[in-house]
């Protein structure tokens, strides 16, 4: 899962976008270790939330 945000989009928007990434793991991907990654470059913020689950 990627999830891109714009300058100014607000933090908040980014920890809850983080936060139902990591719920997505817990339901889908069974005994899986997951690893965020944080960008940030010209057109802004990217949280990318990726895991080594089934599901």
């Amino acid at each position: 899962m990627k999830l891109t945000h714009r300058p100014g989009s607000g933090t908040s928007a980014v920890v809850v976008d983080t936060l139902i990434a990591f719920a997505n793991v817990l339901e889908h991907a069974g005994q899986a270790r997951a690893r965020v990654t944080l960008g940030h470059g010209q057109h802004g913020l990217t949280v990318s939330v990726m895991d080594d689950g089934e599901g």
